[in-house]
């Protein structure tokens, strides 16, 4: 019974508001508030398409504003068909204000020069019908705009249907959902699911969040995150459907998600994970972090939409690209305040995270130093006219021909995305350091080799760089993955920022990139800027215990992860028969047996962190395999365990492996004594039989 929504939560009275919009605005065109016909007939929707859709206004303003620009040259009836359209999307929003809704929507109304009719205000107003229904979180209310570009665009394919087809359509949820599919930005949308909740409350639920969708299925069924996220908004809802059969089968009908005992099976912390991986070596660890990646921080490529484009596109580009960008979009002369006031650079001042004066000297810096001077060697992309204004440089074209495609892509939009990673990978060694961690001064490779006017720029390192991709993008994980973290120097690498990691001291951000929650920030030396560790970043480090204990990892760094041991699982050696076995000339060799006893050895003569981990066998198929990584991988590794001791390599191997013989000293004669030392070697490669390598294992299950 998903129009069940927790306890004390009546929305009945919102779902007969929905019912009546359904029958007088989509099968009859008429007004909701004035029952007037003809105000939601497909010529409207026409015209808010060309002067809303095809008009977008840019820039900064409230949206209502640029709304009412928008809608000016419009007749009265469209001004209130958008009042009554954003009464639809209010609806289901919880967490936005009734006096907010009602304000909003009285407003749009009065566009047309009339008072809002004060029986529908009392009707279709009131507290019970616009007390919502589930929070559509603040994504919903800074881009409401696009859930109305969604609605117009959704309304226009509806408008082209017969009334018996429009009818047949709305009369069954789940051929609805299929037919929305062909919507643009459908998936993307909450409204779609708000949408659907509304006219079908008994088959679809109030979960308006694509992210709280999607950690649902995975944690009810079990499924891989990066498998959920490739799935289309139609699959996701037959997934949830199956799971509230499921769980009213165990339970009683009477179920939310966001209520006891459901909440508790999906909803985690929304906090950054900060985890070790450590043991010796073989023993998984990589394969760990590449399969967490691929599952956790990868984004399907798809139709990107506009805003997410841009954002990751501007957040990594050079800011000499950005600012050419903003010229060739506007292809006319700009003035430095227009240039700041363009939404390229807003979206790179976002990913950034500088103040304004910040960046109106960055703009005047980029475009003094790539204007034509005697001597420079950067690119030579503007020139400044007369009254300080600029333009791009004539000629640009033929020489610098990618940076023209690349801002042309900014204006088109690729019709097809790439996958996207949402991770950074680095290895920690004694040279790394906090400038190449978090930041530092780098010579700018385009200055001017042939003088002593060497410039500097602050260069942010790999974990400020995805910081700054976290904090742009509030609803999607990130992660870093530090590989040998124990040899690195933690308290030089990490400075200031060792604090900001711990999961109590990160910062939740809004879309916009404006810190929303409590948490803690430092001033950074270099650029100076404000910085906080996002909330959505998750910090992985692996170590080999074979190379430095735990209990020498620096404190400050223990006390701010946890730490997961992986030990050598003799269990996924698989060989050639599946069962951890190998067969030669109709003989066979155990290799699960072979570890286990080659690591007791070990252990008994160093210690459990320098065993040998099973991914050095996992991939032994036949004993030629055996043979190549037990030369060239185990016996290597037993030299630096045992630092050429080869009398104990032989304790571990056995004399049938590891031989010794008595050297010669008659060369010296008999007037000498020496003491007799053994020469140990490895036997021949072609002498290594299958009967030499059981041996290794026999003797221990003899015993």
């Amino acid at each position: 019974m998903s129009r069940h929504c927790g306890p004390n939560k009546n929305v009945e009275p919102i779902l007969k508001a929905a019912e009546h919009w359904k029958e007088v605005a989509l099968l009859s065109d008429r007004g909701i508030f004035e029952n007037k016909q003809g105000i939601w007939k497909r010529e409207n929707f026409e015209t808010l398409d060309k002067n809303i859709i095809k008009n977008i206004k840019e820039g900064e303003g409230h949206y209502e504003d640029k709304l009412e620009e928008q809608l000016k040259s419009t007749q009265s009836e469209i001004k209130q068909l958008a009042s009554e359209m954003h009464w639809f999307l209010l609806l289901c929003p919880s967490n936005i204000l009734e006096s907010t809704k009602v304000k909003r929507i009285k407003n749009i109304w009065e566009w047309s020069d009339k008072s809002f009719p004060e029986d529908s205000e009392s009707k279709w107003l009131s507290p019970d019908v616009l007390c919502g229904i589930g929070s559509g979180g603040r994504g919903f209310s800074t881009n409401i705009w696009r859930e109305f570009f969604f609605l117009i665009r959704l309304m226009l394919a509806l408008k082209k249907l017969s009334v018996q087809q429009r009818e047949s359509l709305l009369s069954d949820g789940w051929k609805l959902a299929e037919w929305l599919e062909q919507i643009d930005e459908c998936d993307s949308r909450q409204l779609r699911h708000m949408l659907l909740f509304l006219l079908f409350p008994d088959n679809f639920e109030r979960i308006f969040s694509g992210e709280h969708r999607i950690k649902i299925v995975c944690a009810f069924t079990g499924e891989k995150e990066a498998k959920v996220r490739s799935l289309s908004a139609l699959e996701l809802d037959k997934k949830i459907s199956k799971i509230r059969k499921d769980q009213e089968e165990i339970n009683t009908p009477k179920l939310d998600f966001y209520f006891s005992p459901l909440k508790e099976i999906w909803q985690e912390e929304e906090t950054g994970k900060n985890l070790i991986l450590y043991g010796p070596p073989g023993t998984g660890k990589t394969y760990w972090i590449r399969k967490r990646s691929e599952e956790k921080y990868w984004s399907k490529a798809g139709k990107p939409n506009k805003k997410t484009y841009l954002d990751k596109e501007l957040s990594e580009a050079r800011w000499v690209d950005v600012i050419f960008g903003v010229l060739h979009d506007r292809n006319k002369k700009m003035y430095v305040n227009e240039i700041f006031n363009h939404n390229y650079i807003r979206i790179k001042s976002k990913a950034v995270g500088n103040n304004n004066q910040h960046i109106i000297e960055t703009i005047w810096g980029i475009l003094r130093r790539h204007t034509e001077t005697i001597g420079n060697k950067t690119p030579v992309v503007f020139d400044r006219k007369p009254d300080d204004a600029w333009v791009l440089r004539n000629g640009w074209e033929k020489e610098y021909p990618n940076m023209g495609e690349r801002a042309q892509s900014w204006k088109t939009v690729p019709t097809q995305g790439a996958n996207e990673k949402r991770f950074e990978f680095v290895t920690f060694h004694q040279a790394y350091s906090y400038e190449d961690f978090v930041e530092g001064i780098r010579p700018d490779v385009n200055s001017n080799e042939e003088t002593e006017n060497v410039r500097y720029e602050i260069v942010p390192g790999v974990f400020k760089r995805i910081c700054q991709k976290a904090r742009i993008d509030p609803r999607q994980r990130y992660a870093i993955f530090i590989d040998e973290i124990n040899r690195g120097n933690i308290a030089s690498i990490f400075g200031e920022l060792i604090t900001l990691i711990e999961t109590d001291k990160r910062v939740v951000y809004e879309d916009s990139g404006k810190p929303k929650s409590e948490g803690m920030m430092v001033t950074l030396p270099y650029s100076g800027e404000l910085f906080g560790v996002p909330a959505n970043l998750d910090i992985y480090g692996s170590m080999n215990t074979a190379d430095r204990s735990i209990a020498l990892l620096d404190t400050a760094l223990r006390r701010r992860f946890e730490f997961k041991e992986l030990m050598p699982d003799t269990s996924v050696i698989k060989g050639s028969r599946n069962d951890g076995r190998i067969e030669e000339e109709g003989s066979t060799i155990d290799l699960r047996a072979l570890l286990e006893a080659v690591n007791l050895r070990i252990r008994l003569l160093l210690n459990r962190n320098m065993t040998i981990g099973h991914s050095y066998l996992i991939n032994v198929r036949s004993f030629a395999d055996l043979k190549k990584v037990l030369l060239s991988q185990i016996i290597p590794l037993l030299q630096e365990y045992f630092y050429k001791d080869w009398k104990k390599i032989q304790m571990v191997l056995g004399k049938q492996v590891i031989v010794s013989e008595q050297p010669n000293t008659k060369v010296f004669g008999d007037d000498y004594d020496f003491e007799e030392k053994p020469e140990y070697h490895v036997v021949d490669e072609k002498d290594i039989t299958p009967d030499k390598i059981r041996k290794i294992y026999e003797y221990q299950e003899s015993n």
